[in-house]
């Protein structure tokens, strides 16, 4: 009988075994002779350790979204405050739609739209401190995974002025047919990034020019 490791190198080849036992196990294989089951086995195990060489337990296949941007307008952060809780009008791209909560209150959760009724994405409020910080959780529908975070920090200065950050650390899975072209993910990863952090900042420069404005 197998006897399995307690070390974590041994634990990392047990896991290997156990997957290619696993794959021998759905294979046709009783009709087959003791020989032709052992070299089975032996490809099995051979093409579970060549797959988990290239990938190490730790290693995520996604595309991160890591970016921080700020403005300075010219009002203190109570006038601020309420467009940061209610975003259309200066934020780009999917609407939200509060379906549990209210908004303002820690626990809130709205559903982000575009186009349609149906959620591209929930979001979450996590942490609310009024006319100072906004943090929220971003998952999919349907118990789907975790997005990441987004944040509003708003930080009062002299003469009435506040500065408004926004931090954004989120990730999505690599498009299907991608996973091993690393060239392919690395420029969808810069072209992501580049991207939405100029659509982040041209946001803040929106809600900037919207409040001093003296638009409702």
């Amino acid at each position: 009988m197998r006897e399995f490791s307690t070390t974590e190198e041994g634990r990392h080849v047990d896991r290997t075994w156990r997957v290619a036992v696993s794959l021998l196990s759905s294979l046709p294989v009783r009709s087959l002779r003791p020989t032709s089951r052992s070299v089975l086995m032996l490809l099995a195990f051979l093409s579970v350790v060549a797959t988990w060489a290239q990938s190490e337990p730790w290693v995520r296949h996604t595309i991160e979204l890591n970016s921080r941007n700020s403005v300075t307008i010219d009002a203190p952060s109570e006038e601020v405050w309420p467009r940061i809780l209610k975003v259309d009008g200066w934020k780009q791209g999917a609407s939200l739609v509060t379906v549990d909560g209210v908004l303002g209150e820690v626990g809130a959760v709205h559903k982000a739209v575009l186009g349609s009724d149906d959620a591209l994405f929930y979001v979450q409020d996590v942490e609310i401190i009024p006319s100072r910080r906004r943090t929220m959780k971003l998952f999919m529908p349907n118990g789907g995974s975790l997005l990441g975070f987004a944040i509003y920090e708003l930080e009062p200065l002299a003469e009435d002025r506040t500065k408004v950050s926004y931090h954004v650390y989120s990730e999505s899975p690599v498009p299907d047919g991608l996973q091993g072209d690393a060239d392919a993910v690395e420029e969808l990863q810069m072209n992501s990034y580049e991207q939405n952090h100029a659509r982040f900042l041209a946001e803040l420069e929106s809600l900037k020019e919207l409040i001093e404005g003296g638009q409702p």
